[in-house]
């Protein structure tokens, strides 16, 4: 069905990119475009997201050969949000780059996958000469654990990561700066009887994994399953501890290792 749409300058723009990534070198309707948009995102995603998108200015009047299901969803939110119809593309425009954008990430992150669990993957060599990890690199669930020689690994935190040596890193090195936010003091950082480190708990498999959502929903389900698990010192359930009660715990902790 022919219908006539104010339509902005930066939602013509949105098209055309949207058009060229997803159909280069192909003949496809403007129209064709939004009727793809307003089948794959859904109303209640538009409808919660929709006033983060201010109104446009300098309108022109298209028509667009759109698809009555289509027309209703534009329609249906125009009437309940009191939304400009530019304004409801605009923003399913938006939307569809962010899947866009997911779905090449995850393509990315399946084909790392498969290179890296290939047994005959290339060996890469840090600066101190030793064979990186690349299992590191995945998607996962990690734990940084508190140790001392002769003792076990007590678990303080557990979290998960679309690129484990990523995330994990980052909590080693803010350490320096904020040590609390595992319970220890500069004290124990310079005790030199007292080790600190990371391990993979679990690795999502990417080959069961169809979807960017797939992989954030098994993320989330895993370092559920493995917080209740492991019991890490510095957490409850799914929450830090505050500041006091991590300090006591891991105080405990450490006074029992390195006595």
């Amino acid at each position: 069905m022919r219908v006539s749409i104010n339509i902005s300058s930066e939602t013509k723009a949105l098209i055309n990119e949207i058009k060229k990534k997803e159909f280069a070198g192909k003949r496809i309707t403007n129209g064709y475009i939004i009727n793809m948009v307003m089948d794959n995102i859904s109303i209640e995603k538009l409808e919660k997201k929709l006033f983060e998108i201010k109104e446009k200015n300098n309108y022109q009047s298209v028509k667009y050969s759109l698809t009555q299901q289509a027309i209703q969803k534009i329609n249906k939110l125009n009437t309940m949000m009191s939304a400009s119809k530019d304004m409801i593309i605009n923003f399913g425009l938006h939307l569809y780059k962010e899947e866009l954008k997911k779905r090449e990430t995850h393509k990315v992150f399946k084909r790392r996958y498969e290179l890296i669990m290939n047994n005959s993957t290339i060996k890469i060599i840090n600066s101190n000469g030793e064979i990186n990890d690349l299992l590191n690199y995945l998607p996962g669930i990690y734990s940084v654990w508190i140790s001392a020689k002769g003792k076990e690994k007590e678990i303080l935190y557990v979290g998960k990561s679309k690129i484990i040596n990523s995330r994990s890193t980052k909590h080693l090195s803010s350490l320096l700066d904020n040590p609390g936010y595992f319970g220890l003091t500069d004290d124990d950082l310079k005790n030199d009887n007292l080790a600190l480190g990371v391990k993979i708990e679990h690795l999502i498999n990417l080959n069961k994994v169809e979807t960017f959502q797939e992989l954030e929903d098994n993320l989330n389900k895993e370092e559920r399953k493995h917080i209740n698990k492991l019991k890490p010192h510095t957490q409850k359930n799914m929450n830090m501890k505050n500041e006091d009660e991590k300090r006591e715990v891991v105080k405990k902790v450490i006074d029992n290792l390195i006595t």
